[in-house]
């Protein structure tokens, strides 16, 4: 859904070039920290983190991974885009840059997960 909305609007823009060029990068490699890689207007790469709720939009949770957390902070073009009500036949994608999620002092922040590396006999 989110890799059909930025090739529409960048055509619908008159960037047909950077419309064959939106990748879907989380299909070759999940550890880049995003999902697809589009483009501004202007040419600027933007690097983009897919999750989704069934949620309508409104108070609801995302998970992220201390890789997409470290991408998100890296990175200046880094957006989260939320689809909401997914499973309906009219979801809708809130669209947010990064910095305005990461940095808002709103939105609480709780580590939950540890990762156990270990060895086994």
């Amino acid at each position: 859904m989110v890799l059909r909305a930025e090739r529409q609007f960048l055509k619908k823009n008159g960037k047909m070039d950077l419309a064959k060029l939106v990748d879907q990068v989380s299909d070759r490699d999940d550890s880049a920290g995003y999902d697809i890689k589009s483009y501004d207007l202007d040419g600027t790469e933007k690097l983009i983190e897919v999750k989704s709720t069934l949620r309508k939009i409104g108070k609801t949770s995302i998970f992220l991974s201390a890789n997409e957390l470290q991408v998100a902070k890296n990175k200046k073009n880094y957006y989260f885009y939320i689809i909401y009500e997914v499973g309906s036949t009219r979801p809708k994608i809130w669209r947010i840059k990064s910095s305005d999620l990461l940095e808002d002092e709103n939105i609480v922040k709780e580590p939950i997960l540890f990762k156990l590396n270990m060895s086994t006999k």
